[in-house]
Formats: structure tokens, sequence, C-alpha cells
């Protein structure tokens, strides 16, 4: 078969964009043949995957968005495809990947009557409609209920469109028999001894992962933990307005921005907890990346992934609506308590006997079946 996989832009370190390539690596291992159009790309492209870059212009991202969905509904006519997967909402897919919150939800829950008037929401309400009103036909990978029942609620969106799929984490996050020793090399290298605290955040949009939470949560620590503490941060955005924060705070020299990496896994097995306390996040991948790699973790309950924390028993998911105090209490019991070793021994284990990994796997084959229902 031949597939068209369409998505905004690509970046190597964002959850959305690992999941499209490894779903079209997948693809072409099965003997089928990938197109992606996107607006831009960044790093590597793939030998075996044709990645096409259309060019667009446009001064608003809600214009370039319009813009290339204008031009991919001329390529679907000019080119045929048997199967479109889009990984960003937009008119004439088969499949969409439903990674991101449900935006009509959002919009009620955040904006108000004159946001509601603008171009922006004008562009991206009908790109939402065009896929999950009652008379669309794309079909729907879910990857969380909670944000299913949104789309449901406000759309109407029948049931039978919608596939349960798994997460899709990289098997290379789970903790290897000689976690001990790579935990030991990479502390080594930071300078950093066995006994002090090592708490990652990792995300590429500092404000919406809720980075300034965690500092406020720092600077909350007794001396004699905060004296133990390293912050390591993760991820490409702009860490001006933190390094600010941190400084203001007083825990500047606790905190270190160590930017987009490709060496995730070992960070992760050398650290002791992930913090997440995100103010809005559709799923999470980061949290299951923690878990498996055999760090308890923090958590708001807006993230999609929040109960498999609960379900692996390895760490802590504060109560909504967020509350400051609750997080500072939650890194203090975490760090303070006896029961790390436990949670940490807990994600391992969830890591283990849990399906987390064949996303792309299972996405593909449903891309399969869909094409040949409709060659019927």
């Amino acid at each position: 078969m031949k597939f068209a996989f369409c998505v905004f832009k690509y970046f190597p370190f964002g959850g959305l964009e690992r999941n499209c390539l490894r779903m079209a690596q997948v693809a072409v291992e099965r003997g089928h043949q990938v197109d992606i159009y996107c607006l831009d790309w960044q790093g590597d492209k793939p030998s075996n995957i044709n990645v096409i870059e259309l060019r667009v212009s446009a001064l608003t991202n809600h214009g370039r968005a319009a813009a290339f969905s204008k031009k991919m509904q001329k390529i679907f006519v000019e080119t045929p495809y048997d199967i479109v997967v889009g990984f960003n909402r937009m008119p004439g897919l088969d499949v969409f990947y439903a990674a991101d919150v449900c935006y009509e939800h959002d919009v009620q829950e955040r904006h108000g009557a004159l946001y509601r008037m603008s171009p922006r929401y004008r562009v991206y309400s009908a790109f939402e409609r065009a896929v999950f009103s009652p008379e669309s036909t794309t079909e729907i990978l879910s990857i969380v209920d909670a944000e299913k029942d949104f789309c449901k609620q406000y759309y109407k969106t029948p049931e039978h469109r919608f596939h349960d799929v798994p997460p899709g984490i990289a098997r290379d996050r789970m903790a290897p028999d000689n976690y001990a020793e790579i935990r030991q090399a990479v502390r080594a290298e930071f300078s950093i001894s066995e006994d002090d605290f090592i708490v990652v955040f990792t995300g590429s949009d500092f404000k919406r992962k809720g980075l300034s939470r965690l500092l406020c949560a720092v600077a909350k620590l007794p001396v004699a933990v905060l004296n133990k503490m390293h912050v390591w941060v993760l991820g490409k955005s702009d860490p001006a307005a933190y390094k600010a924060q941190a400084k203001k705070l007083g825990i500047a020299q606790r905190v270190e921005f160590l930017g987009a990496r490709s060496d995730i896994p070992r960070l992760f097995f050398s650290a002791d907890c992930l913090v997440h306390p995100a103010i809005k996040e559709a799923t999470g991948g980061v949290l299951l990346e923690a878990l498996v790699s055999g760090m308890p973790v923090i958590a708001t309950r807006v993230c999609g992934f929040a109960p498999h924390i609960e379900k692996a028993n390895a760490g802590i998911v504060l109560s909504e609506p967020f509350n400051q105090i609750e997080l500072n209490n939650a890194l203090r019991t975490l760090l303070t308590g006896v029961a790390l070793a436990h949670l940490k021994a807990n994600a391992i284990a969830y890591g283990r006997k849990e399906d987390l990994y064949s996303r792309a796997e299972r996405s593909v084959a449903i891309f399969e079946e869909i094409g040949k229902r409709r060659e019927v």
C-alpha cells in the first residue's frame, strides 16, 4: 500500500513526531511505501521514507496550517494514496492520530467568547470538526480515554470510528540489566555523588509542561535536601525566563539546563525522579519513559498517562485544580521518605509486565485493515 503521513512540523525530540516516524518505519518494514508531508523537517531524514517539505507563505501558525491543508487537498486529488494519516488535525484524512487535547474542550475551559471570534479559532475549530464530526469518515487512533470522551461530548463522534492503541514507548527506555553501572558512570561524569538527588524535568514547551511550578517546589525543600539537589532541565525551549526565576528563588546553582539531548535513556537511568507538573498534557509519554527507566514520577492529573503512575504504584499524581503547596509537599515526601527505592522497583516491574511499546505496530495494522476495507 501507499501511505501519506501529514505532520505540520517534525523535530526529533517531540513525542508526536517520534511516533510519526516510528509508524512510518514500521510501515516500510511491512512492505508499504510512505511519503511524509510537512512544513518543516529538523534533523536527519530517513533514507527509506520520502520526506516532502511544502513551502507556504503565511505570517501566523494557523495561517501556515491552513495553507498546508490547502496544498494537501490538491495533492490528495493528484496523487492517489491508499491511506492518508494525519498527526495534526486537518480535512481530508483517512486516519487521525489523536495525541493532542480536544481543542474545543480546551477553548471552552480556557478562553472567552472573544477568542472564538478569532481567525486562529476559526481555522483550528474547522480542522477539528473535519476530523470528529458525525459526517466525517475519518477514523481515529485513540490514545487516552479522557480525550476521546471530550471529542464525543463536543462532536457526537460515533464510537465505531475510534481505535484504541497502546502507548508507544521505545524499548531502549527500559532499565537494562546493567542499570546500576550506567547510573554510576553518568553520575561520575557529572560529578554527582550517589547520595545526591537528581530530579529530571523534560519537555519542549517549558511553560505548558510546568517548569515554573517545579522551580517553586525545589525552592521550598529543606536546606539539607536542597544542598544535595540537582535539577536537570531537558528539552528545546527558551530557558531565559526560568534561569531568571531560579536565580530569584536562590536555587540557580541547583538547576542545570541541558537542552535537547539524544542520550535521554542514560540520563534517566541515573536520576531519582521525574517531575512533570504540566498545565496541559493530552498524553505525556515522558511519564511512561520515566517509569520504565526506573524513575518514580510526580505529575499533574491533567496528563493523559497519569493513571499509569497510580497503577504502577510508582509515584504521586497531584489533584486538580493544581495546588502549589501539594506539589511542594509531594516533592519533599518523595525525596525524604524511605519508599523511594521501593517505588523505583515498582516502576521497573511495571515496565516489564505492561504493553507500553506496541503502538506503532498496532497502528500500522489498523491502517492495513482500513485500506483493505476501502478496497472492497
